[in-house]
């Protein structure tokens, strides 16, 4: 990922460490159907993994396209389900969650 994306996290509010932790990323073309038209964007990508079995597997993607109106910008990857987001993969659910909205 270039310094430019890492900065537009980082001004999201996630460090580098948690960027890398979570695999967040960019893509510079993401083609997208929207009014029936095919378009693309530059988007910010949101891997989802989850604890599968005891490892961590990845389960769907995310993305946040940038040149889509604000409440279209958040968009899953077609073919893949829209899952729950689980900022911690590496560990076992437990028996209490938090559930937020928002995907970032």
């Amino acid at each position: 990922m270039e310094e430019r994306q890492r900065q537009w996290w980082r001004l999201q509010g996630i460090p580098d460490s948690i960027q890398d932790y979570l695999s967040l990323g960019w893509v510079a073309d993401k083609y997208y159907m929207s009014g029936g038209e095919m378009r693309k964007s530059e988007a910010f990508t949101i891997p989802y993994f989850h604890n599968l079995n005891g490892s961590r597997k990845f389960v769907t993607m995310q993305y946040r396209l940038n040149d889509a109106p604000t409440n279209d910008r958040y968009r899953f990857e077609y073919n893949l389900r829209a899952d729950y987001y689980d900022t911690t993969p590496d560990a076992a659910l437990e028996d209490q969650v938090l559930i937020c909205e928002g995907a970032k």
